[in-house]
């Protein structure tokens, strides 16, 4: 595909136009083509741009490469940085290349459950737990088959340490097991919990399956994502699952970080305590956008009290025909 030409501010323009307009980001044709693609082991992949251009994209096999299948909020569309005016800026909400998540050493599958165990205990004993458990309750559950997590984090830590982060991911996979127990006791029949993160490789992966959560590779967790009875559950990930979330379905209930306006940032430049010159964004990773605000008002918000530092400002969105 040639390069557009055009100035950055009319690229930029003419995006903001198109995304305000309603004309979606992430489509689920998109994300259907891609899985399709990779399902037949192509080396090379095409993705159509938000002007439906295709794009190709070469992928490196090898024992140690993975796939990994980028998502660009409209934030990242058109709040470019300083230093990179546009010039890499091509109108592509959806990428894919080939990369690898290290080769450090990790916990086996035994080694996970005994974490997983003592954070669950801690969980289940938590006011936080309470508090979702009582939050579930206003759930009409009536044909909620499934939970599709997002970026809920690698359970599968360095040998030596059992940090923040890992105990925050399994404390996370154990909030989406009592979701599921809360639905499966109000509504009578099983629901089943599905997880979307490339972090979860291996010994992560496996242990997922044998506490009744499916991994899915990338996109197959956005295309689960395929109607309303389903309950979206995503905490600080590292892609806009909101904005994705916006654009494909209207799941009965989803419990992300809070939904609200921020205000107005620009980029800054900024010395780091290592001495290191920075640019910071103005954006997260899950930005807050126009469309997901419209798509919050067709919610009934629920506070998720008590969350501290495993989970942080998030909040229970029941779609407003679904509250008991």
């Amino acid at each position: 595909m040639a390069t557009n030409k055009e100035p950055t501010s009319v690229i930029v323009q003419k995006v903001l136009e198109r995304y305000e307009a309603g004309i979606p980001l992430f489509t689920r044709e998109v994300l259907e083509d891609i899985n399709r693609q990779l399902e037949e082991g192509r080396n090379s992949v095409t993705i159509k741009d938000y002007y439906g251009r295709e794009c190709n994209y070469t992928l490196k096999k090898s024992k140690s490469a993975a796939v990994s299948i980028g998502y660009r909020s409209i934030d990242a569309l058109t709040q470019l940085m300083p230093s990179d005016p546009g010039s890499k800026h091509n109108e592509r909400p959806v990428t894919i290349a080939s990369t690898s998540y290290g080769t450090q050493k990790h916990a086996t599958v035994e080694q996970i459950r005994t974490a997983f165990e003592h954070e669950q205990t801690a969980w289940k004993e938590s006011k936080a737990c309470q508090n979702l458990t009582e939050q579930i309750k206003s759930l009409t559950a009536d044909g909620i088959t499934k939970i599709v997590g997002f970026g809920l984090g690698a359970v599968a830590y360095q040998v030596e340490d059992v940090g923040r982060e890992t105990r925050r991911a399994l404390a996370q996979h154990a909030a989406m097991l009592t979701i599921a127990e809360g639905l499966e006791q109000k509504g009578k029949h099983e629901v089943k919990c599905y997880s979307q993160d490339p972090v979860n490789e291996g010994a992560g992966n496996e242990f997922l399956k044998t506490i009744g959560i499916t991994p899915l590779d990338n996109p197959k967790g956005f295309l689960a994502v395929d109607g309303e009875m389903l309950v979206v559950m995503s905490i600080s990930p590292n892609i806009p699952v909101r904005q994705v979330v916006a654009d494909i379905s209207r799941p009965v209930a989803m419990l992300v970080n809070t939904i609200e306006e921020k205000p107005k940032r620009e980029w800054k430049w900024m010395t780091m305590e290592d001495g290191h010159f920075t640019c910071l964004s103005p954006y997260s990773t899950d930005p807050v956008s126009s469309r997901v605000l419209r798509m919050a008002e067709d919610y009934d918000e629920f506070p998720f009290n008590y969350a501290d530092d495993m989970f942080g400002k998030v909040a229970l969105y029941v779609k407003k025909d679904n509250v008991t």
